[in-house]
């Protein structure tokens, strides 16, 4: 293998990077937010050049060989051939390259640029879907039956990306590959390059996409219930926030306190520890079935093992009542209503468990309403609820964002790619709440630009809640004030100078914490108040 020299460098601008694949590996990418390495498939997987390098992203420079369009589509006749076109301008660090002779080279930075007449590169997986430009297929006939192929898939988005076609990305794919290895790719050794693929698949990398699944999950349920309240709120900001710059959390959330330990750290306190080992177990299991049992065996193995757990004369008899409860539950044999199991166990760690092992999809969440059940035990559920469900489990309207997509898929490659050198460069911004669109913090004094002010008028007179003062601005002069039946009316001369709406702030706050409380507004609504606000 070669280092890299700085010599004949090529602008990563300048190249246009392809990966050849078939419909259905695309479709399933679309779904879980990432272009993936062949591990983040499962078994979901259907032969194509990724194969070649597990671990790892193939991307051709520019042109690509016609035996790899072939090799995406040769396990199934029924496979559509498709080429995505990746952006990778913000990819950093470390990357190998393959040149026209199939030899590799070590590249220290890949934002640096790469030596001219690379045929290839090769990086670890997986990176956000948000870098795809566009996906090319040969025909607008394919274009139209991938379309039609999605219609059985609730949880693929076609907007997502830009469909396209280009017959000569497909050109000759299947009778040129002596032509193909020539012309476009050397003599000395043509695609698939077995010595490149030995070279490079000593150690290959193994991220860990389960993990990413399950955090986009987390964080796209959170960001769902985020408005709800102050609670929900610190939860999903301390959620799409760095380990080193987590919001101050309110204390009744602690347990799930610092976010992300099972995925970065380890916890001395207890109930974080079996909380976060309980949200592995439930992101590495296979089925909705599957994810209780797991989260059983692991709240029995604490019981079993955990000195903190099994030397506390109060906590292990409260999560042997726990795990009883569970097991009843799963066995069809508990008495107890939900709301006596809520009342029976007060720990949010308990509350949230409990609602995770009797409620089934994250709309059942959302959705329901307990008075023993309060926000902290809401959030814990919702972490639980999204392991399960994962970003791919999702209802669609959950993640309809534009923005939250960008900003949830990037912390997903992230959080898959830990100890892996590859950098993806700065996190896109999570979308802004409303709560902190209007600034709900009490302690705030700061004061509303002309922007919100509007804004707050809009919302207040569509919702007709009492918290707008009118102040009419009248030029000198004499005025006459007459009692009409409908109240009273003010005669002038001339045209009013100026009619001013102002907000009561603290009334306006009051009413929008509580129509938050009960879920989002409109989208004609809100799209009206981004626009008032030039948000995106």
């Amino acid at each position: 293998m070669n280092t890299e020299d700085t010599s004949n460098q090529t602008a990563l601008t300048t190249i246009d990077w392809y990966i050849p694949t078939n419909h259905l590996n695309l479709s399933y990418m679309m779904a879980f937010g990432l272009v993936l390495p062949v591990s983040g498939f499962k078994n979901r997987y259907y032969t194509d050049p990724l194969s070649l390098f597990p671990g790892n992203i193939l991307c051709f420079a520019d042109k690509i060989p016609g035996t790899a369009i072939a090799m995406a589509v040769e396990e199934e006749p029924h496979l559509l051939p498709c080429v995505i076109k990746i952006n990778l301008q913000n990819l950093k660090g470390p990357v190998h390259t393959i040149d026209s002779a199939g030899q590799v080279h070590g590249v220290p930075d890949f934002s640096q640029g790469i030596k001219d007449f690379q045929a290839a590169v090769v990086f670890p997986g997986p990176v956000p879907a948000t870098w795809i430009e566009a996906v090319y297929f040969q025909s607008k006939k394919e274009v139209a039956a991938f379309k039609e192929s999605l219609q059985d898939y609730s949880n693929v988005d076609p907007g997502i990306v830009c469909l396209r076609t280009n017959k000569t990305l497909f050109k000759d794919k299947k009778n040129k590959e002596k032509s193909d290895s020539v012309s476009m790719f050397g003599t000395q050794e043509s695609f698939p390059w077995p010595n490149a693929q030995k070279s490079l698949n000593t150690i290959p990398p193994r991220p860990d996409c389960d993990i990413a699944g399950a955090c986009g999950g987390i964080m796209g349920l959170l960001y769902a219930m985020a408005d709800h309240g102050a609670v929900q709120a610190a939860a999903f900001q301390g959620a799409m926030a760095d380990e080193d710059s987590l919001p101050k959390h309110p204390g009744d959330i602690s347990f799930i306190y610092p976010f992300w330990a099972w995925t970065s750290r380890d916890s001395s306190r207890t109930y974080n520890t079996m909380f976060w080992g309980m949200v592995k177990n439930i992101a590495q299991a296979s089925s909705a079935e599957t994810a209780k049992n797991r989260a059983l065996d692991y709240l029995n193995q604490m019981i079993a093992t955990q000195l903190e757990v099994f030397a506390n004369e109060k906590a292990k008899p409260a999560l042997e009542s726990l795990v009883q409860d569970l097991t009843n539950i799963t066995q069809n044999r508990c008495d107890l209503t939900l709301s006596q199991l809520l009342e029976k166990h007060p720990k949010p760690f308990s509350r949230a468990v409990i609602l995770f092992f009797l409620r089934e999809s994250s709309q059942q969440l959302l959705d329901f309403e307990n008075e023993n059940f309060n926000a902290s035990d809401r959030v814990g559920a919702a972490i639980l609820f999204g392991a399960r469900e994962g970003w791919m489990g999702l209802s669609p309207h959950l993640k309809s964002s534009s923005q939250l997509r960008q900003a949830i898929f990037f912390r997903m490659a992230v959080l898959a790619r830990t100890d892996i050198p590859a950098d993806l460069a700065s996190a896109p911004a999570p979308p802004v709440l409303w709560r902190n669109l209007f600034i709900l913090d009490q302690d705030s004094n700061q004061e509303w630009t002309d922007e919100l002010e509007q804004a707050a008028v809009f919302l207040a007179k569509h919702q007709n809640w009492d918290c707008i003062h009118t102040h009419v601005l009248l030029g000198h002069g004499e005025y006459t004030l007459k009692a009409t039946r409908s109240g009273l009316e003010l005669i002038l001369d001339g045209l009013e100078k100026r009619i001013i709406h102002k907000i009561d702030r603290s009334k306006f706050v009051q009413h929008l914490d509580q129509a938050l409380s009960k879920g989002k507004f409109s989208d004609r609504i809100q799209w009206e108040i981004k626009k008032i606000l030039g948000l995106k």
